[in-house]
């Protein structure tokens, strides 16, 4: 048999370099897509052509060799996601490419606009050449961009992507009602990838993302039917309420509860002095591991019903991870006041006597390997914190968890 490896069948990164360069310096900006997709067609055709004159000149089996049919899958970075009515989140848009070499694609997707707006698409410096730029439609529901490899610099230099779970883009988008489920998925008919000499269309479809969007309204209180008596009870003043809700890196599962979470508000007094007050409180999780509670708070914050306090900061902190800050709001008092953050808080924080708390070093690395006895470990009362991603068993996967955050000799969390 010829050996197919050293004849040159499939376009090379030159062809790639020669037919994109010779696109931009013939085409005004209005026809980059079409003519971008003709690049690519014409680089596929080529390849069709060359490898049939290859295959003509060995004794493979034709009908075998066709039936392989190169893929990379398109998938969202979560797969699931709980909002509040009026938030906003961000979600990566991810290709695995199982080791083909993606040179350009057009991503495009599909939303419920009752539910959803889409905010902004941000492309990743993957892909960086912008052959489309993000175009967003809020009243007919589809957003896309199309966005392609970098052109080689030197001879032989290879800018495809290569990898599994590469972030293209990241999508911002905002809840506007409450629903149980509405989705935000990839358009089959329109979602295209490019493979260095293929000719399909390669795109696969993985995950798509299911939101469910809960209302941010309080629950109506009735108003009691008066009874005459010669001296009215007195009246209970409404508690000042707060509901914080936050995601932490490995818990992706329901009923977790997560004991001692530090919760702390930070406000200028009347002296315009920083006013800073403290509770520690269990949190449990819901269907995709958000961890929320409610606090009275009367005690924290005194205020009259409907008298509001502006400029109120609002931190969390789990007993392993950095503190973060959920945010600015506003308390308004005898109410119910809401705060959620979809980031996730960083987790590795082990040791935590003195000025090493709410900090990742070097000990906190050495205290988890210090208990990491075998690939599984079943988990103790001395390995416990260690579980990050809570199923029971301490194992490489909570210490990746904690490794990808040491990228710094000292990794702090929020200061008060």
């Amino acid at each position: 048999m010829q050996n197919m490896t050293n004849q040159n069948i499939l376009p090379t990164q030159a062809d790639v370099q020669d037919q994109i360069s010779t696109f931009k310096r013939d085409q005004g900006p209005k026809k980059i897509v079409i003519t971008a997709f003709l690049v690519i067609a014409g680089l596929v055709v080529t390849a069709g052509i060359l490898t049939t004159v290859q295959l003509a000149q060995t004794n493979q089996d034709v009908r075998s060799l066709a039936a392989i049919e190169p893929r990379v899958t398109f998938s969202f970075g979560r797969s699931q996601i709980s909002m509040l009515d009026g938030q906003t989140s961000n979600v990566e848009m991810l290709v695995s490419t199982q080791g083909n070499k993606l040179v350009a694609t057009n991503l495009a997707f599909s939303f419920d606009p009752e539910y959803i707006e889409v905010l902004s698409i941000t492309p990743s410096e993957r892909l960086p050449s912008i052959l489309q730029a993000a175009a967003i439609d809020n009243s007919a529901g589809n957003a896309k961009i199309t966005m392609a490899a970098q052109l080689p610099t030197t001879a032989g230099q290879d800018t495809t992507l290569v990898g599994e779970s590469v972030p293209l883009a990241a999508v911002s988008f905002k809840a506007k009602k409450p629903t149980t489920l509405t989705k935000i998925q990839f358009i089959p008919a329109s979602l295209q990838a490019a493979l260095l000499g293929s000719q399909l269309n390669a795109a696969t479809i993985g995950t798509n993302l299911d939101v469910t969007v809960t209302s941010t309204e309080p629950t109506p209180v009735p108003t009691p039917t008066p009874t005459p008596a010669p001296t009215p009870p007195p009246t209970t003043p409404e508690a000042t309420k707060l509901t914080p809700s936050f995601y932490i890196q490995g818990l992706s599962k329901a009923d977790v509860t997560i004991t001692d979470v530090e919760v702390t508000l930070r406000y200028k007094g009347s002296d315009n002095n920083w006013v800073v007050k403290s509770y520690s409180v269990p949190f449990t999780s819901r269907a995709d591991g958000l961890l929320a509670t409610t606090i009275n708070i009367s005690d924290m914050v005194s205020l009259p019903a409907g008298q509001s306090l502006a400029g109120v900061e609002v931190y969390v902190k789990a007993p392993t991870s950095l503190r973060g800050k959920l945010g600015t709001l506003t308390i308004v008092g005898g109410a119910s006041n809401i705060i959620a953050n979809d980031g996730d808080l960083i987790v590795g924080d082990f040791v935590r006597n003195g000025n090493e708390a709410n900090k990742i070093k070097l000990n906190d690395i050495a205290k988890a390997l210090a208990e990491f006895k075998d690939l599984e470990n079943p988990v103790t009362h001395s390995n416990r914190e260690f579980d990050v991603d809570y199923n029971g068993t301490f194992n490489l996967q909570d210490i990746a968890f904690v490794l990808q955050n040491y990228d710094n000799l000292e990794y702090p969390g929020e200061q008060l």
